[in-house]
């Protein structure tokens, strides 16, 4: 019992994620690598390193190597360091960025990158707790409410007048239900064919059509016109929202896209440039007839 325990406690030791301690080496050629050391004796040493998600065994030379340092593999210390990050620290996802790019790490480094546009706006919500717009949601911008956030239109076709319908299909003209006689058994559900086991010909079900000995019109498949050319029978054309210019979304007028709500005062320019005007002068009161 005690040797099925060990074993057990080996194999998942040895399938166990990149969480173990591990070990940075500084070769004197300047090239680094991390892993975890298996073994170390007076002249070489072993260890195990991962590539992608497989690991490697690799033999070392002690004269060959400039510095060890005792540490986490990267990919575990990327996980440890997300995973201490709080919504709104964009302080600590930048220096995770950083840290991403010099450790060359690119595909983490693209997950930080996806991460951002929410760690701003949880930023700027934490930093600004009554003034951020509830308009946007600090986001500064807003679906377009033309296109609804699609960022195009869609016109009908001038040909088809939307439907999407061509001209009459020529081959089921006149046919109900655009149901034409099966090609293969002749419109009767069954073909004889030669079966060797028997020695004769036998009667088959047709497969194409079930047995029923009817198809539906292969070329307007049942709708009795062919397809629009000019739509390709899609009935509508998109076009590039004029509003949004094909953005999706446009600046919000509550924060004029800083994701904080702006003064009254502020966004109506007109009132105040109104109140610094200056009061129209009187004119003079003359008391005497000048001329006399």
């Amino acid at each position: 019992m005690r040797i099925l325990i060990i074993g057990f406690c080996v194999l998942f030791l040895l399938l166990m994620p990149e969480v173990l301690p591990a070990d940075v080496i500084l070769l004197k050629s300047g090239k680094k690598l991390e892993g975890k050391i298996l073994s170390e004796s007076a002249k070489e040493l072993k260890i195990e390193v991962v590539i992608g998600k497989s690991r490697a065994v690799m033999v070392l030379q002690l004269k060959e190597i400039e510095k060890i340092t005792r540490g986490e593999l990267s990919t575990a210390e990327f996980t440890r360091r997300l995973a201490a990050l709080k919504p709104d620290d964009l302080k600590g996802y930048k220096e995770l960025l950083a840290w991403c790019h010099e450790k060359k790490m690119f595909d983490q480094e693209k997950m930080v990158l996806a991460k951002l546009p929410a760690v701003e706006i949880e930023a700027r919500k934490r930093e600004n707790p009554e003034k951020w717009c509830r308009l946007c949601d600090a986001l500064g911008k807003a679906p377009c409410k033309v296109c609804e956030g699609s960022g195009a239109i869609s016109n009908p076709c001038t040909r088809c007048a939307g439907t999407g319908a061509g001209k009459k299909c020529v081959t089921c003209a006149g046919v109900e239900d655009s149901l034409l006689d099966c090609r293969r058994c002749g419109g009767a559900g069954t073909y004889e064919r030669f079966d060797p086991v028997q020695g004769k010909k036998v009667k088959t079900r047709c497969r194409d059509c079930s047995g029923k000995g009817k198809i539906v019109c292969p070329i307007c498949k049942g709708r009795k016109r062919s397809e629009c050319k000019e739509c390709s029978g899609k009935g509508t054309f998109p076009e590039k929202c004029e509003d949004c210019m094909g953005e999706k979304a446009l600046t919000c007028k509550g924060c004029a896209g800083t994701g904080i709500t702006i003064p009254k005062d502020a966004a109506d320019p007109s009132k105040k440039q109104g109140d610094q005007k200056e009061k129209p002068k009187k004119k003079p009161v003359v008391d005497s007839d000048p001329f006399g």
